[in-house]
C-alpha cells in the first residue's frame, strides 16, 4: 500500500494486522491436512481470489505507467498462482504419488516466479513514484 496509495499505516494498524494473522495461522494450521477441509480450502482460495483482483489492479497501474512487460509478466505469475491454489485443494492431479511431489515442484516454481516479478513491479513502481515526486501521504489514524 506504500507503494501504490503512497499510505504509510501507523503502528497499532501493523500490530493488529500481524496478530490477526497469527491467529489465523494458529487456527488454520492445526487442521489434519491429509483429507479435504472444504471450509478452509474455500477460505484460502477466497482470499487468494481478493489478492488476485489487488494484484489486477497493480497491473493496471504498471500498464498505465508504461510498464507493460512487467504487467503481462505480473497477469502471467497472478493467474498461475491462482491456478495452483485451486488445484491444490480442489483438483488435485490424478497422476501424481502421495507426497503431490509433481504438484509442490509447479507450485514452487510459481511462487519463486511470483516472487521476483513482484519484486521487480514494485520496484519499478516506486521509481516511478520517486520521479514524479511522489511522497508519502500523512498518517491517517482514528483521531484525525
Amino acid at each position: 500500500m506504500v507503494v501504490t496509495h503512497r499510505y504509510k499505516p501507523t503502528l497499532a494498524v501493523e500490530v493488529g494486522a500481524f496478530g490477526l494473522a497469527t491467529v489465523g495461522g494458529f487456527v488454520l494450521g492445526r487442521l489434519d491436512h491429509s483429507t479435504l477441509h472444504v471450509g478452509p480450502a474455500t477460505f484460502y482460495v477466497v482470499m487468494n481470489l481478493l489478492t488476485t483482483l489487488f494484484l489486477a489492479y497493480f497491473v493496471t497501474r504498471l500498464w498505465t505507467i508504461g510498464a507493460k512487460h512487467l504487467a503481462g509478466w505480473a497477469a502471467l505469475v497472478t493467474a498461475a498462482g491462482t491456478a495452483i491454489a485451486v488445484t491444490y485443494d480442489f483438483f488435485p492431479f490424478p497422476f501424481d504419488d502421495q507426497l503431490r511431489a509433481i504438484f509442490y515442484t509447479a507450485a514452487l516454481t510459481t511462487w519463486g516466479a511470483q516472487g521476483l516479478v513482484y519484486y521487480l513491479a514494485y520496484r519499478a513502481m516506486h521509481a516511478h513514484n520517486m520521479s514524479s515526486g511522489a511522497k508519502p501521504e500523512q498518517k491517517v489514524t482514528a483521531l484525525s
